[in-house]
C-alpha cells in the first residue's frame, strides 16, 4: 500500500517538534508499505529544503516539502497565506502522484483541499485526521470573529468530513464533539503516541535544572491558546508564599514567548525560567530531572479535546502531570492516578498544585510509575501506528492494501 500523508509540519527526532507522521510513517514502512510525506517547512523541525521545492528520503520516508517556512510567531495574515500555498502544494500532489490512499492531516484546516482532491478528483480514499476542531478553536480564541467567515469555515470543515471515507480524531472528546456539530460516523480514535524507549529516567540533566529539588517543566508553543500567565502568576503565589525553591522551567519558543520574559523579569521572578527550543532527542534529560510536567491551556471548551504530544512525552518520561483542560485528559490522570488537574479559573490551583507534588514525594512516585505503564499499556507508539494503519487499510475496501513492492 501507498500512502500519501500531507502532514504540515513533518519533523524526525533531532527537531522540536510531534514526531508523529515520521513515527507512524518509519512503523508502515517497516512492514513493506511505502509512504510520501507532503509538509512544509516549520521552524520547530530538522528539516531545512533547499530551492522552492525539495524531494528527498528521510530514514526510509519519501518526502516532499514547498519551501515555505511556517511559524507560530508570524501574524495572521501571513499564516493564511502560508497555508493556502501548502494546501496548492499538496492537492497537486493529491491530483497529479501515484497512491492508494490519502491522509490529510488539519490543521490547517486549508489542507482540506487536498484531501477534497484526492477523493473527487483523483477518486482516491480519503482518510482525514483531525488535530484540531479548527473552525470552533478560532472561534472561540477570538482570531476569527465575523460571522459569515465562522460560517464558512465551519461549512468547508463539514463537507470534509463528508467526502472523508474515514475520519480520524486525536481523543474521544474530540470524536463526540464532531459527532455532535457535523454528523459524521465512521470516527476511528487514535491520540498521540508515546516512545518510552525514547524518554529515559536515567538520562543525564542540563546543567540548568540539574539538582533541583522541585523543578516544574512546561514544553512547546508559548501563544495566545497556551496561556502561559498562568505559570507566571503561579510563580508569584509560590513567592508569596515563601517556595523559591520551587523552579519553573519553560522550554520553547512561540509568540508570547517575549512578553512573558519581560514580565518575568519586570517582577523578579527569577525562579521561573525560559529555556530555547529542545530537539525531541534531548528533551529526555529535561524531564529525567523534572518534578512534573505542566499543561496549560486557555479556559475555552474546545481545548478539552485536544491531544497535546507533551503529555505523551510525560507518560513516556513516567513524570507525573498537572494540566488545565476539563476533558478526556482530566478523566485519564483520575482514572489512572498519574497527574492533578486543575481550574485555570482558580487563581491558586495551580500553585497548590505544584506544592503538593513539590512536597509529597510518594504520591508523585506512585503517579510516575503509572504514567509509565500507560505509555507502555495504552498510548504505545507501536500500538497506535497501527491501529492508524488499520484504518487505512479498513478505508481502501476492496482496493490493493498489501505491502508495497
Amino acid at each position: 500500500m501507498h500512502v500519501l500523508y500531507v502532514y504540515p509540519n513533518f519533523t524526525t527526532l533531532r527537531g522540536a517538534w510531534s514526531t508523529r507522521a515520521y513515527d507512524f510513517a518509519r512503523r508502515w514502512i517497516e512492514q513493506g508499505h511505502r509512504v510520501t510525506v507532503v509538509t512544509g517547512v516549520y521552524d520547530k523541525s530538522d528539516l531545512r529544503p533547499t530551492g522552492p521545492t525539495w524531494t528527498g528520503v528521510v530514514d526510509g520516508i519519501e518526502v516532499r516539502a514547498v519551501n515555505v517556512r511556517l511559524s507560530n510567531r508570524h501574524g495572521l495574515g501571513r499564516r493564511i497565506l502560508t497555508f493556502l500555498l501548502l494546501a496548492a502544494f499538496a492537492s497537486w500532489h493529491a491530483v497529479r502522484r501515484s497512491y492508494d490512499v490519502a491522509l490529510v492531516s488539519s490543521g490547517p484546516l486549508t489542507l482540506g483541499i487536498a484531501g477534497l482532491a484526492a477523493r473527487w478528483l483523483r477518486r482516491r480514499p480519503f482518510v482525514f485526521e483531525v488535530r484540531d476542531l479548527f473552525s470552533d478553536g478560532l472561534e472561540q480564541l477570538g482570531i476569527v470573529t465575523n460571522p459569515a467567515a465562522v460560517t464558512s469555515l465551519r461549512w468547508f470543515e463539514g463537507a470534509c468530513y463528508r467526502s472523508a471515507t474515514r475520519v480520524v480524531a486525536l481523543s474521544e472528546t474530540m470524536a463526540e464533539w464532531i459527532r455532535k456539530r457535523h454528523g459524521a460516523r465512521e470516527i476511528a480514535v487514535v491520540p498521540n503516541a508515546a516512545n518510552p524507549a525514547l524518554f529515559d529516567r536515567g538520562a543525564e540533566p542540563p546543567a540548568e535544572i540539574a539538582g533541583r529539588d522541585a523543578a516544574f517543566v512546561f514544553t512547546g508553543t508559548m501563544g495566545r491558546a497556551n496561556d502561559c500567565g498562568q505559570l507566571l502568576q503561579a510563580a508569584r503565589q509560590l513567592r508569596a508564599r515563601g517556595r523559591d525553591d520551587i523552579h519553573i522551567y519553560l522550554v520553547g519558543d512561540g509568540q508570547r514567548r517575549p512578553a512573558l520574559e519581560a514580565e518575568a523579569l519586570r517582577d523578579g521572578l527569577d525562579h521561573v525560567h525560559f529555556v530555547p527550543l529542545v530537539p525531541k532527542d534531548k528533551l529526555a534529560g529535561w524531564l529525567a530531572a523534572a518534578t512534573a510536567m505542566v499543561l496549560t491551556l486557555k479556559p475555552v471548551p474546545v481545548f478539552d479535546t485536544v491531544s497535546p504530544n507533551k503529555l505523551f512525552d510525560a507518560f513516556a518520561a513516567g513524570l507525573p502531570v498537572i494540566q488545565t483542560t476539563q476533558g478526556w485528559i482530566h478523566r485519564v490522570l483520575a482514572d489512572h492516578d498519574c497527574g492533578i488537574t486543575v481550574d485555570a479559573t482558580a487563581p491558586t490551583a495551580l500553585s497548590d498544585a505544584m506544592v503538593t507534588l513539590a512536597d509529597d514525594r510518594q504520591r508523585r512516585d506512585r503517579m510516575a510509575r503509572n504514567a509509565r505503564r500507560l505509555a507502555s499499556e495504552v498510548y504505545s507508539v507501536d500500538r497506535l501506528s497501527k491501529e492508524l494503519l488499520d484504518t487505512l487499510v479498513d478505508a481502501l475496501g476492496p482496493r490493493r492494501s498489501t505491502p508495497a513492492p
